[in-house]
């Protein structure tokens, strides 16, 4: 059987992750939403940072979004820490994490994948925790010529795992699944020599292992140039809140900026999105250049706001932070 093969790998080659040991609802959830489009070595020190901060979900719940942001700053995809607070917040006012599968999924941020994992390690449910690791190795194992990114492919793709995974075991079983994606069945190079399953991989048997997963639309990535301005007076630095516009809600960035009108550039650098590509450039600017929507910081105060990434970069740089 598939399962008994890939579970002796997994226990014996599988990775060692802090939250695998002995851990609570609460930790659990929280590194699903921080695993969420972040590589584990980066989210292994956000989990940490979030448990010492917010120790329980009273303390996450009971703390301002702003203060969740500022421990979340240099993660990205920001949308997630605005549904964990959210989501806080619901599981605090209820008194207790969710019971099942079903009611996983009415939280703010928990999408099939996440309430199928979940499930999964608390509940012992068999139910298969279908991300991108998850895609390429049951296309492979099955060859499935279907797009997983359609209707069709992932409905297919969610009954292999179901008819796949192990009962007594699920939550070993999915962690075991993400494991062989990303350490042996990759998107390319693939060490089908070291696969705990390859007898069983049909894409392996009919050389069409390049071939999967099958996918119906390649994402095109744009590119963009952002411009802010830094303006300073009296000690004291303009910034602005993005509230909840685009790809950074809720963080401060200095203003935005016309370079066109001649600001001497100060400071650029590239910051690659999942569909964009950024050129930011920051200017240097005068009083008269600023609208009325920006906020005056203390330059001994910038380390205590909420960041996009590339600011952070520019902070350290310029030794404000």
């Amino acid at each position: 059987m598939i399962s008994s093969h890939l579970l002796s790998w997994y226990d014996q080659q599988g990775r060692s992750l802090p939250w695998r040991r002995e851990s609570s609802a609460y930790e659990l959830w929280l590194c699903e939403i921080i695993m969420q489009q972040t590589q584990v070595a980066t989210g292994i020190d956000y989990w940490y940072r979030m448990l010492k901060v917010f120790p329980s979900v009273a303390d996450l719940a009971a703390a301002s979004i702003d203060q969740v942001l500022s421990e979340w700053a240099g993660l990205g995809y920001y949308r997630r820490a605005h549904q964990l607070h959210k989501a806080a917040i619901i599981i605090h006012e209820q008194g207790h994490f969710p019971l099942n599968h079903a009611q996983w999924l009415k939280l703010p941020g928990v999408g099939p994948y996440t309430a199928s994992a979940l499930a999964s390690y608390l509940f012992k449910d068999p139910i298969a925790a279908i991300d991108g690791n998850a895609n390429r190795v049951y296309s492979r194992l099955f060859d499935l010529p279907l797009p997983v990114d359609k209707a069709e492919g992932k409905q297919a793709i969610q009954a292999l795992g179901n008819d796949s995974i192990d009962k007594d075991r699920p939550g070993d079983f999915n962690q075991a699944i993400m494991d062989l994606g990303s350490q042996i069945c990759k998107g390319k190079k693939p060490a089908c020599d070291q696969c705990p399953v390859s007898t069983y991989c049909l894409a392996r048997e009919r050389s069409s292992i390049h071939l999967r997963p099958v996918k119906s639309v390649k994402i095109t990535v744009k590119k963009a140039h952002w411009a802010f301005m830094l303006v300073t007076h009296q000690g004291k630095i303009a910034v602005t809140n993005r509230n909840n516009q685009g790809i950074w809600p809720g963080l401060v960035t200095l203003p935005a900026s016309q370079p066109e009108n001649g600001q001497p550039l100060l400071w650029s650098c590239n910051h690659a999105l999942t569909h964009m590509q950024l050129h930011i450039t920051i200017h240097e600017a005068q009083l008269s250049d600023l609208n009325d929507s920006i906020t005056w910081v203390d330059i001994n105060e910038l380390s205590e706001l909420a960041w996009p990434q590339p600011f952070t970069r520019w902070l350290r740089e310029f030794k404000y932070i």
